[in-house]
């Protein structure tokens, strides 16, 4: 039996059941959490970058 496709204009989502049993078998759908990165790393960074575009040519 082949999934059923949704309608784009039907907006009111799934329902509970089918909810639940999607998180319990698929798990949650997280990324990983960012870096929060500050002025000084970012701009370290950048120089780090740029010194590795120099040394290749």
């Amino acid at each position: 039996m082949s999934p059923k496709i949704p309608d784009p204009t039907d907006m009111s989502g799934l329902p509970y059941a089918e909810a639940h049993m999607r998180l319990q078998a698929e798990r949650m759908n997280k990324l990983p959490p960012t870096r929060c990165r500050d002025i000084p790393t970012i701009a370290l960074e950048m120089v780090r970058e740029l010194l590795k575009l120099i040394r290749r040519h």
